[in-house]
């Protein structure tokens, strides 16, 4: 696989936002906002207006994902402003396989977690009605299917899905 430096970027912000969110619970402003700054000053340096371009491409569609995902409370806005810088570095191309792959991977954490949490029967068994809780209220909460207000590090799951795109390019 060939690196380049956008690649070494994402891989540092995306391990700083891992780490913050897992201690901390918060993804930090001054690192989601280096990470869009940082991904259209490199897109410009090596592809110009085109970079630049792309690069706002993917900065809106991710920070648009991001948006709908922290209005729903699916995740944190934090989490949101990651995705944008996310899309900042990488451009538009690979938005989709990343916050595919984002999705399936916060799936499986929820899946431990309630596992963790409950056992593999009752965790399961929680699933259903905790959907059909956020259908009739048409919204997702942290606490709709284990009655807390459990906040998994979402940005685990965003450094797995640009991970797995970095991984198959």
């Amino acid at each position: 696989m060939n690196l380049h430096i956008a690649d070494y970027v994402l891989i540092v912000v995306l391990g700083v936002a891992a780490f913050s969110d897992i201690r901390y619970r918060k993804v930090w402003n001054w690192l989601t906002a280096s990470a869009i700054l940082v991904g259209f000053v490199l897109a410009f340096h090596t592809r110009g207006g085109a970079g630049i371009i792309d690069s706002l491409k993917g900065f809106g569609v991710m920070l648009g994902a991001g948006l709908v995902g922290y209005m729903i409370g699916f995740i944190g806005a934090g989490d949101g402003k990651l995705l944008a810088g996310v899309g900042s570095i990488t451009g538009i191309k690979p938005v989709g396989l990343i916050l595919a792959g984002s999705a399936i991977a916060g799936g499986v954490m929820a899946l431990v977690a309630l596992t963790m949490t409950f056992g593999l029967k009752s965790g399961l068994r929680k699933i259903g009605p905790g959907f059909m809780q956020m259908a009739a209220a048409k919204s997702v909460h942290a606490g709709a299917i284990d009655g807390k207000k459990t906040r998994l590090p979402y940005s685990l799951a965003i450094a797995a899905g640009a991970l797995f795109w970095m991984a198959i390019r």
